[in-house]
């Protein structure tokens, strides 16, 4: 587990992992909630082993929330899957619910998948 600096004195822990086991092996992914942002899970991604990250986090809008971590697994090249358990005060039987998010070009953009 890495400690990633927030913009503010607070630190975010992160869950790391590589991709090395799935063949690509300067490929890394982190995945966290984001305290200071309402709970919205994010993602960065670095294909240089960690040289540079790019912000991969799924779009926000007023429902994303997550209860927990987010999982992401890279399926092939360029699709990866995310999921994690969504946090909807207004809608109690949404809250838990596993979110699932496909996405086809390596993060940059997500689309939902049907429960």
């Amino acid at each position: 587990m890495r400690t990633y600096p927030a913009q503010s004195t607070i630190t975010l822990k992160l869950n790391w992992q590589s991709f090395v086991n799935q063949g690509i092996p300067n490929d890394r992914v982190e995945e966290m909630l984001d305290a200071l942002n309402f709970m919205r899970p994010r993602v960065l991604f670095s294909n240089n082993a960690g040289a540079t990250w790019q912000d991969r986090s799924p779009p926000v809008d007023n429902e994303l929330r997550a209860s927990g971590t987010p999982a992401v697994h890279k399926l092939t090249a360029k699709r990866w899957m995310m999921s994690f358990p969504v946090l909807d005060e207004t809608n109690l039987e949404r809250t838990g619910r596993v979110l699932r998010l496909e996405s086809l070009n390596d993060g940059v953009s997500w689309t939902e998948l049907e429960s």
